[in-house]
């Protein structure tokens, strides 16, 4: 971290002589990062653990690379999360069929994934598992009402501008941003294009990628009876 009257050419000039006797980098071979074939059924696979509750992970695939869809999958991430998202109320609030449960946006430059997960008693998984996966599918069906759309939109921009407040967040942002080839400084525009979304856009984005059978099924917990 760096601060005071420092030109962009005197900085460089300190990291230049800073990192000048680090050995030289070596190539790193990439894994593999090709999907099975997309197919009309799930693909499902157990992880067997001694724990007392199970953990489903159900998953879709997105586009590869880090910016497509980008403000549309993550206002429809806020749209399901926390205790006020429609994940908890159906499956902890008014069905009693799990600890916690959310979804996750994973995406780089390999093969993104939209991953919902649930942490249930190993007696409700199959029926835990069957919501998590009804209650994904159901938000590609039709777009969320306008007070629930706006709350999810001013808590995903109130996040964002929070996160600005720490140095090294602002940091770690513009470089995340220059990585995956967007402008330095990009919040701005992402805000703008948060802002300009609506609730058919987050629909049918959905619709997109959580929408038929293909998706990967992972349970981990104890010995299925």
């Amino acid at each position: 971290m760096a601060s005071g009257a420092l030109t962009r050419s005197e900085l460089l000039d300190h990291l230049t002589r800073a990192f000048a006797d680090l050995p030289e980098g070596r190539p790193v071979k990439l894994p593999d990062l090709a999907l099975p074939a997309e197919g009309d059924e799930p693909t499902r696979r157990r992880i067997e653990r001694d724990l007392s509750q199970s953990i489903l992970l159900r998953a879709w695939r997105i586009p590869q690379g880090p910016n497509e869809d980008r403000a549309a999958l993550a206002l429809l991430q806020k749209l399901l999360n926390g205790q006020s998202g429609r994940l908890f109320e159906s499956l902890r609030n008014r069905r009693s069929l799990c600890y916690a449960t959310g979804v996750q946006v994973v995406r780089g430059f390999g093969p993104g994934l939209v991953v919902g997960y649930v942490l249930t008693s190993p007696e409700t998984e199959t029926e835990a598992g069957a919501a998590l996966a009804e209650e994904l599918e159901k938000v590609a069906a039709s777009p969320a009402g306008a007070e629930e759309f706006d709350r999810a939109r001013r808590q995903l921009v109130g996040n964002l501008l929070i996160s600005q407040q720490s140095n090294s967040s602002r940091v770690s942002r513009c470089a995340t941003d220059v990585l995956y080839g967007r402008a330095p400084n990009n919040l701005a525009y992402y805000l703008d294009e948060i802002e300009s979304l609506d609730p058919e856009r987050v629909r049918a984005t959905a619709e997109t990628y959580l929408g038929g059978g293909n998706r990967y099924e992972v349970t981990v917990g104890p010995a299925a009876n």
